[in-house]
């Protein structure tokens, strides 16, 4: 079973007044990984500790001093709400975490379409009923804490996670218990226990085999069943894509918009690519920018920024024994010389600030990079185009196979959700 959240809502909750945030795009899809930066201080533990609390359904049991510590901060208000919308395959459900601030009392609330209204309690899908517990949710929204734990090679951690992650807990006490009607038949044995309570430990150890051979024969034929079921899938999957291909003209569109589609992503990249280069020169990104630059090269020119005399010249003029002048240079003379040097730059420094003055003055500003977003736009649109061309073809090549594509079709529907279904009770032992 794949589970998803949709979103999360506070209202009245610490530091947060009223906060609505989707995971989801503008038709609905679920976005893959969603990322939320936060302050320290503006909820980030707070939010964990509400998903925690909704999710393992202990939020109902918490004392009244942790119910009223998430009170708002700053601002009256006796009651808060925390609500989060989580998607089991294709069913919704809807978490309300009511907190009553001034009774100190918390409770959880749950609607779903087959619900209709709001129902008291956290109701879960069938098959994930004795999966939720605490040691699950614990690890399954976990933080930087946990992680920690999980990786450290001196914790057992990793080796718990995996446990309850799946379930193998609940086969370990099946284990413990079955060992604990052993130790308790052989006891029995050694003392003069009656004969009735022997034969009861008998009985319980038996029942607890049969459950075992009972659960093992139930998987095992779970797994033939998807077997068969993906066999029947693929076998109805062929059929139809052999319907497709009878209707070569459709087929062929279909190959030729697979095409374009392929074609457009590529330049897609390529214009990315290319945003990114431009981006790279600040002049390019606002005809500020290029304005402010060519001022700084104007100024430097201004000043006559490098100097034309260069420090070099100066040193080796006070090795030299006469000046340009022809007057002969001593001691006092030289020490001068130098001196007078360090107001000069290096011949390396200059030829930096040229390079530098250079660059700034070809620092000109052009349309190139807003020409590339609207480039880049026309492409993503003529993506767009294409799939929904590839959605028509898809709904004509069906519609020309006729009832048999469309009985086709819903076979195969079905068999996918027998094939989730199997697999998820396979998955949780649920049988």
């Amino acid at each position: 079973m794949k589970m998803s959240i949709l979103g999360i809502e506070y209202k009245n909750i610490r530091k947060i007044a009223d906060l609505k945030l989707l995971f989801t795009d503008s038709v609905g899809k679920v976005i893959n990984n969603t990322f939320i930066m936060m302050a320290n201080g503006t909820g980030k533990t707070t939010t964990m500790t509400l998903l925690k609390g909704v999710l393992d359904g202990k939020a109902s049991e918490w004392e009244a001093e942790e119910v009223k510590s998430f009170a708002p901060i700053g601002r009256k208000a006796d009651k808060g709400e925390f609500n989060v919308t989580v998607q089991f395959d294709d069913k919704q459900y809807k978490y309300f975490l009511c907190l009553d601030y001034w009774r100190g009392v918390a409770t959880i609330k749950t609607t779903t379409i087959e619900i209709g209204g709001q129902e008291r309690g956290r109701r879960l899908p069938n098959s994930l009923k004795d999966i939720f517990t605490s040691e699950f949710v614990r690890r399954f929204v976990f933080d930087g804490e946990q992680v920690k734990k999980s990786m450290d090679s001196n914790s057992n951690e990793a080796e718990e996670t995996i446990k309850y992650l799946y379930c193998l807990d609940k086969l370990d006490n099946i284990i413990a218990d079955n060992q604990k009607i052993l130790v308790e038949i052989q006891d029995a044995e050694r003392t003069t226990g009656s004969s009735g309570s022997l034969s009861n430990l008998r009985t319980r150890h038996r029942k607890f085999f049969n459950i075992k051979r009972n659960l093992e024969k139930k998987a095992e034929k779970l797994r033939k069943n998807i077997e068969e079921c993906q066999k029947e899938q693929t076998d109805k999957m062929a059929q139809r894509d052999t319907l497709d291909r009878n209707y070569k003209e459709l087929s062929e569109q279909k190959q030729e918009i697979l095409k374009e589609q392929q074609h457009n992503k590529d330049q897609i990249e390529a214009q990315i690519l290319e945003i990114v280069r431009l981006v790279k020169s600040p002049y390019l990104v606002c005809a500020e920018f290029s304005e402010r630059m060519c001022e700084l090269a104007d100024g430097m020119t201004k000043l006559k920024l490098p100097k034309n005399i260069s420090k070099d010249f100066f040193v080796e003029l006070a090795d030299s024994k006469t000046c340009v002048c022809g007057r002969e240079i001593g001691e006092k003379e030289r020490e001068i010389i130098l001196e007078g040097a360090n107001r000069y730059l290096g011949s390396d420094k200059q030829v930096i600030l040229n390079v530098l003055k250079s660059s700034l003055k070809s620092s000109l500003y052009d349309e190139g990079l807003v020409k590339s977003f609207d480039e880049l736009k026309e492409l993503c649109e003529e993506g767009n185009r294409l799939q929904t061309r590839l959605n028509n073809n898809a709904e004509k090549l069906l519609a020309a196979g006729g009832e048999e594509a469309f009985q086709l079709n819903e076979e195969i529907n079905k068999l996918r959700e027998k094939i989730v279904v199997a697999e998820s009770q396979l998955k949780n032992n649920r049988v």
